[in-house]
Order: structure tokens, then sequence, then C-alpha cells
């Protein structure tokens, strides 16, 4: 049986370019084994999307919601003190506290933090009464644990006590990841003449940003 003559019936033999136009449609490449010797066809693989790209650009564009809310300022401690170093701590607080804390309902005015019994305390911090809260509801003025490592609560108590600093709060914030946070400053108390230097200062400033 010849089968040249049985495949003729099948129709003509397609031609190079016809054959290199199919494979490509259906992603096909080819690997010549020698020089003139045999040539294969084989699948091209395509690349699937790495996991750790996805994972990295999702962790890029979560950073870029994600930032701290401030809730209250201490907007006068700069002005009656030189911030000499400042530390953070986080806040032990009440389920109604927070919530009045997430509408910006707080005032650092009258406040202060010391240090008493081996803890450090955010004293005189106001933050308002729960609206739709009931017999549980907070006091607004009560002092407030804050959380810090034991070696920085000793240090904080050496200054203050030996070196006659005082420890103020600038801010209370929620960190990116939802707990509530105060800045606790070292300072040393402003003189007359420092104020009005700190003044002159400040307005320079300002009047630089406005040119």
């Amino acid at each position: 049986m010849n089968l040249h003559d049985r495949l003729k019936s099948l129709g003509p033999e397609p031609s190079a370019s016809a054959n290199s136009a199919t494979w490509a449609r259906i992603g096909v490449r080819t690997v010549t084994i020698g020089r003139g010797i045999a040539s294969a066809c084989f699948p091209a693989v395509r690349r699937a999307p790495t996991v750790t790209g996805a994972m990295a650009k999702a962790g890029a564009q979560q950073g870029k919601v994600r930032s701290d809310i401030v809730v209250a300022q201490n907007r006068k401690a700069r002005f009656l003190y030189e911030v000499l170093e400042t530390v953070e701590a986080g806040l032990v607080l009440r389920g109604t506290e927070v919530k009045v804390m997430r509408q910006g309902k707080m005032s650092l005015d009258e406040s202060y933090a010391r240090v008493a019994e081996g803890e450090v305390w955010l004293v005189g911090a106001n933050i308002p009464e729960y609206s739709h809260g009931n017999i549980q509801n907070h006091e607004p003025k009560r002092k407030r644990k804050c959380l810090l490592h034991r070696r920085e609560v000793r240090k904080l108590q050496t200054r203050t006590q030996q070196q006659g600093l005082a420890l103020v709060p600038l801010q209370v914030y929620f960190g990116a990841r939802g707990f509530a946070k105060v800045t606790l400053a070292l300072c040393r108390g402003r003189k007359v003449h420092d104020k009005r230097e700190h003044l002159k200062a400040k307005d320079a400033r300002r009047e630089l940003r406005e040119r």
C-alpha cells in the first residue's frame, strides 16, 4: 500500500507560511535540534502573575489608605514649654470613650501626665460623656493609664523628679492599626523672653510660607 497516494486525496499540503501562522495563532514555539537535523513544536508557556507581586501591590495600596487620625492636640504646649524629647504611649480606654473620640470630641487644654505607683497616667484630659451611654458611661476627666515599657517609665520618672522636667501630652490619635495613642513630651518651661523669641520665630516662618 502506497501511503503517499492515499494522502493526496486529503488535499494539497499547506505552505510553510500557513503552518507558521497557524502555530502562532494557537501559541506554539518551534525548537530546532541541531543544524538541519530535526525540528519540534511545543505549546508556548504563558507565565502566571506571581503571588509575591500581587501581595506587594496590595500592601502598597493598603499603606496608602491607612494613616494616623488625630483626635486632639495641645496647641499651647509648644508655646509654654520647650520640648526636649517625645515618646509614644498607648491608652487604656473604655468603650464609651472610644466612641466619643471617634467623633473627634476630646480636649487636652488642661491635661498633663505624671508618674505614680510605677505607671504613667494622663490626668485632666476631657472626653465628654457619650450621648447614647447608660449607667456605664465614663467620667469625662478621669485619669487614664498610659501603656509604656518599664524602662521607659523609669526613665520618665528619673527625668521628671531629678531634672525637674514636665511631662506634657502633645496629641492623642488613632494609629494605623486603630489603637488610641498619646504623644508625651519631656518639657522645660519657657521664660518670658523665651516666649517672645518663640513668637518672633513663628511669625517669621509664617511670613516665609506666605511669600
